[in-house]
């Protein structure tokens, strides 16, 4: 009989978020600066719109906001987001599990795109 696939969901005990806190910050201290490195290096500016796959704490989607500006969006995207911002400003937060539900509700040709450790897309308008 077949293995059945195991949840990457975090379940409502109290210990098993405060590790999943803790996991997302050592994360966030650990990658974010050479995501924003690259990120920096792709160009990132004012007006684009981004899309985090895999947004964890929101750190990087925060970060991306703040480079895109008032005439951008950033998409947030995770299928657990208790543990970033509620959307606000130019960021819209979206529970959505892309293993199942592959279809991310972005545009579907991207004029510039980066793939990111294999959970980042980014995009130019």
């Amino acid at each position: 009989m077949p293995e059945e696939a195991q949840s990457y969901r975090i379940n409502q005990d109290a210990d098993q978020i405060a590790r999943e806190h803790d996991r997302l910050r050592v994360l966030a201290r650990v990658r974010d600066p050479s995501t924003c490195a690259t990120l920096t290096r792709i160009g990132i500016a004012p007006g684009w719109q981004c899309c985090d796959v895999g947004s964890g704490a929101g750190t990087i989607t925060a970060w991306m906001a703040e480079q895109v500006g008032p005439a951008g969006r950033v998409l947030s995207v995770d299928v657990d987001t208790r543990f970033q911002e509620p959307s606000h400003g130019v960021v819209e937060v979206r529970t959505l599990d892309v293993t199942s539900e592959p279809d991310l509700p972005v545009r579907s040709e991207p004029s510039t795109c980066a793939p990111l450790r294999a959970s980042k897309v980014f995009w130019n308008r």
